[in-house]
This record gives structure tokens, C-alpha cells and sequence, in this order.
């Protein structure tokens, strides 16, 4: 028995000497088939209940899984808060925290590949939740993201972010192997009264996310989640976000009820490259925007080559004068 217990004790020194060794890729290196191109990512959403992440676990087209995560109560267990995946105003879930994250680290080990999106909706859950990502992180070989709304956002949006030094703070001390998700509130759509359909990220936007990632010296991997329909307004404060912020990147989101004017999306886009720009976006504002971008590509692929085309002759000819 002695022995078995000084066995048990090397094979945990062990795993925690290689939790120290393990980091969590980034997307494209753990799905190299999507070839660089970002917005060929696939996303699950609200996976919040036992049959939505099994579901999101079997589907093969599915890489990246969304959850909410709040302190609630588990169905069928005691009265004590904990960490479960749930949207406001729900408090109760039969899937924890720890469940979820358990069952994707196996479905990893069986060679399912999923990433994980968490989106943490209170600030009280977020340190006892990276406490539970911080002890599983070196069985997590795995892309994973911790979301939140750090800023108040477009179109003057009265919700309260969640405070972003205590988020940023916890995210790096207890898990600095994960992607952060910041973004900011927003108010927009036609769920608001009066309805609002038009809005932009200011600059003053971009340089208060700016200034919180290097007030607390962000260096692990960031990208920003960004209103789809806001994005395609704002063209110049998107271009200062990302080039503030080395190794970035941009996720679109939105619902189907936002109106987006795709055209203005689409040259934002193309500004910023699909190598940059994750679209967790409805399937026809998808097919729309990569239909559009890579016209848009090919066209400035063109001018590129007749510039060059143009640049030759002219070469020539004034070396055959001079």
C-alpha cells in the first residue's frame, strides 16, 4: 500500500511538471485545414445543457464550442452556487463548469477536436472559474478563449461592462495559456426601443480597450469580438485596434435581425485579411461576406498584377530611350 501511494504521488508530480510545459495552441494551428483562412471556422452556440454540448461533441463540423458560463445551481444537486453553464436570467443548469470542461478534454483525448469559447456573464464567477481552468490547464491541449464585454460600447449602451483589471487580471494569473476575448457592451438592433440601426466603434472605443491591455500588460494571445453590423461602420478605429494590439484578431458576431450593410463590412474585411477575421456571424450574412471578399481579392489581385504589367512597360521603354 506504501508503494502504491509513493507511485501515485511520482505520477502527480509528474503531471504537474508537464502542466507547466503545456500551452494551448492557437486555432489555426490546432485546425490546419481551414489553411490560414479564419472565417472557415465553424462555432457552436449557447452550448449551455448536457444535449447541446454532447450534440456539438458529435457534430464534425463544428470546431469551436460556445458557452456561457454564470454561478447558478445544478439541477438535481444542493442548494450551493457554482459555476454552470447558463444564460441570464437563468440560474440553473444541468451542466456545470467542471462537467463541460471535463467532457471536452476527453472528447480531445478520443481525438474529437473542439475548442472551447467561454463567456463569462457576472464578474463574481470569474475567479473561481479560471481557479477550475487553472488545476485542468495541463489536460486542455486545446484552443481555449475567455470572453467577456470589458468596455461600454456603441450605440451609447447603458449595460455595465465587467470590470476589466479584475478580468484581466484573473485571466493572466490563473490562465495565461488562453486566448482573451474582449469586447465591448452594445446597444443596438431592433430588440432595443426605439429601434437603432445605425452605430460605429469610435476611436475613443479602440484606444479604452487599448489602454486596458496595456495598463495590465497583456501579452498572451487577444481577439476582439466585434458587432458585425457596428464593424462595417467603423473602418478607421478597427484598423487602430488592430494595429495596437500585435497577433490580433477580429471575431464578427451578430444576430439574424441586424441589419448590416455588407458592402462596407466587406471592405473592412478586406483591410484586415480573412487571416484575421473569425466570422461567428448567421450562415447568409457568411456566405454574402465571403462571397463578396474574395471577389473583392481577386479584383485587387488584378490591379496589382496591371500595376506591375504597367510598371514593366514603362521600365522598358525609358530604358530603351535613355
Amino acid at each position: 500500500m506504501a508503494l502504491l501511494k509513493i507511485c501515485t504521488l511520482l505520477l502527480l508530480l509528474c503531471h504537474g511538471m508537464t502542466a507547466k510545459l503545456t500551452k494551448a495552441p492557437d486555432v489555426p494551428e490546432y485546425f490546419p485545414e481551414i489553411g490560414g483562412d479564419l472565417s472557415s471556422v465553424t462555432w457552436s452556440h449557447a452550448t449551455n445543457s448536457l444535449v447541446k454540448l454532447q450534440d456539438a461533441i458529435n457534430d464534425p463540423g463544428l470546431m469551436m464550442l460556445e458557452a456561457d458560463v454564470l454561478l447558478g445551481v445544478l439541477t438535481g444537486g444542493g442548494p450551493e452556487t457554482i459555476p454552470i453553464m447558463a444564460h441570464p436570467p437563468n440560474t440553473e443548469s444541468d451542466l456545470s463548469l467542471q462537467n463541460f470542461l471535463e467532457q471536452v478534454i476527453l472528447a480531445n483525448a478520443n481525438g474529437i477536436r473542439k475548442g472551447i469559447k467561454l463567456d463569462f456573464k457576472s464578474l463574481e464567477v470569474v475567479p473561481i472559474a479560471l481557479g477550475m481552468l487553472g488545476a485542468l490547464s495541463n489536460q486542455m491541449g486545446f484552443p481555449a478563449w475567455l470572453n467577456a464585454d470589458i468596455q461600454q460600447g456603441p450605440v451609447n449602451s447603458t449595460k455595465n461592462p465587467i470590470d476589466s483589471n479584475q478580468f484581466l487580471t484573473e485571466c493572466k494569473l490563473n490562465f495565461p495559456e488562453s486566448t482573451l476575448s474582449v469586447g465591448w457592451t452594445t446597444r443596438y438592433g431592433i430588440d432595443v426601443f426605439p429601434p437603432i440601426v445605425s452605430g460605429e466603434y469610435t476611436m475613443e472605443m479602440a484606444e479604452g480597450m487599448l489602454k486596458a491591455l496595456a495598463d495590465n500588460q497583456i501579452t498572451q494571445p487577444v481577439t476582439f469580438p466585434v458587432r458585425a453590423a457596428l464593424t462595417a461602420n467603423s473602418e478607421s478605429a478597427i484598423l487602430a485596434l488592430l494595429e495596437g494590439t500585435p497577433n490580433s484578431t477580429l471575431t464578427l458576431w451578430g444576430p439574424e435581425t441586424d441589419y448590416v450593410n455588407v458592402a462596407a463590412l466587406k471592405e473592412v474585411v478586406i483591410k484586415v485579411g480573412r487571416e484575421r477575421v473569425y466570422m461567428d456571424i448567421p450562415e447568409k450574412l457568411k456566405d454574402q461576406l465571403v462571397d463578396g471578399v474574395k471577389v473583392g481579392e481577386q479584383s485587387g489581385q488584378s490591379k496589382r498584377s496591371l500595376l506591375g504589367t504597367v510598371a514593366t512597360v514603362i521600365t522598358s521603354v525609358l530604358t530603351a530611350v535613355i
